[in-house]
């Protein structure tokens, strides 16, 4: 394959791997189409992995060199290698691969197809989760009002308040920025820290100008393995990873004030979600680190909307508001907590007398 120009390329796809000797095949197979390699680059960021992932990712490095890349590097954890595939980046969008999931096949070809057509600041796409443990795939859409392939102002955010209907959440997986877009919002990842692809989100909303929905399921999302970072096991260890992105996101919004930006709700939507991780710890800890939460709460007052919207997050299965019982001190955060124990909203339904 001959060499290309940098401003041929439309897509940077990422794909940051630890110990992933095992899944990285799937990952990679699923990028290697032939019909896309003039205008996407692939880069593998390999975190210090112990195992043969580095090896691996050269083998496909060697059959595709102009296509894919890989970076080898001591582990620093997720924001690591995004902070070094950001610097190397040379496609005019960016966007991540976890390298235990993939792409659906034949979906990556329309993506770019896609990407033709757009000047979007940012995409939202589609995308399939796939439940490892029952292997059941569930599509989650774009909501069939949203105006589809069209790059739409943000100016008046009914497109966001669309996207943000129901179940469907942004995320890394069906997010896609301007990869100058996320230059010039200064988005540094912390490093040696879990959850920090929330940022990637939340930083870039305050330069975005324009969105387009694009109803192409390109990602599938392993969900239900053993050791993710998302598991109850997982999070229950790693408090101070939640601590950094929240502390990150705080601040930066601190600094931003109130502005309110052409994707402010979308904004005010990733908030939530990063601080609710936060104090998901109150449920999964009990109190062991409740200090440290009540003095973060009582400067996210500096976020009014966001910290009253708190007020409103339940228990699973409950009407119980533990974050704001929390506040209160009530007894009910302990009934909460008790109740957390306990994944059967059946069986929560049954100790509350509702059924």
């Amino acid at each position: 394959m001959p060499e290309r120009k940098a401003d041929a390329i439309l897509l940077t796809v990422v794909v940051p791997a630890y110990n992933m000797e095992s899944r990285l095949g799937k990952c990679l197979d699923s990028v290697v189409v032939p019909e896309v390699m003039d205008e996407v680059e692939v880069i593998v960021v390999n975190d210090g992995s112990t195992d043969g992932t580095l090896e691996l990712a050269r083998k496909y490095e060697s059959s595709w060199p102009e296509y894919i890349r890989v970076i080898d590097k001591p582990n620093g954890n997720y924001g690591s290698c995004m902070n070094v595939a950001l610097s190397m980046a040379r496609g005019k969008y960016f966007r991540t691969l976890d390298a235990d999931d993939w792409f659906r096949e034949g979906c990556l070809a329309d993506f770019v197809r896609e990407l033709r057509e757009t000047d979007a600041d940012l995409l939202i796409c589609e995308k399939i989760d796939y439940n490892e443990a029952t292997g059941r795939e569930t599509r989650v859409r774009i909501f069939p009002e949203s105006p589809l392939r069209q790059d739409l102002p943000m100016e008046d955010e009914d497109s966001a308040r669309l996207a943000l209907r129901g179940r469907y959440k942004l995320g890394t997986m069906n997010v896609v920025y301007k990869t100058e877009v996320i230059r010039a919002s200064g988005l540094v990842w912390p490093e040696n820290a879990f959850y920090t692809d929330t940022l990637y989100v939340l930083w870039p909303l305050s330069r975005v100008r324009s969105v387009r929905f694009i109803p192409i399921p390109l990602y599938v999302y392993v969900i239900g393995r053993d050791g993710q970072s998302v598991s109850t096991a997982t999070m229950r260890k790693n408090f101070e990873s939640w601590r950094t992105v929240a502390e990150a996101a705080l601040s930066e919004m601190v600094r931003l004030g109130d502005s309110r930006c052409p994707a402010y709700s979308l904004r005010q939507a990733s908030l939530f979600g990063i601080f609710s991780g936060l104090y998901h710890d109150l449920l999964i800890n009990g109190n062991r680190h409740s200090d440290v939460i009540r003095e973060f709460d009582s400067r996210l007052k500096a976020l009014p909307d966001i910290y009253a919207a708190l007020d409103s997050v339940t228990v699973p299965g409950t009407k119980l508001r533990y974050i704001r019982d929390f506040r209160r001190g009530s007894h009910k955060l302990s009934l909460a907590q008790f109740l957390y124990r306990f994944k059967d909203v059946r069986l929560i339904r049954r100790l509350l007398g509702a059924g």
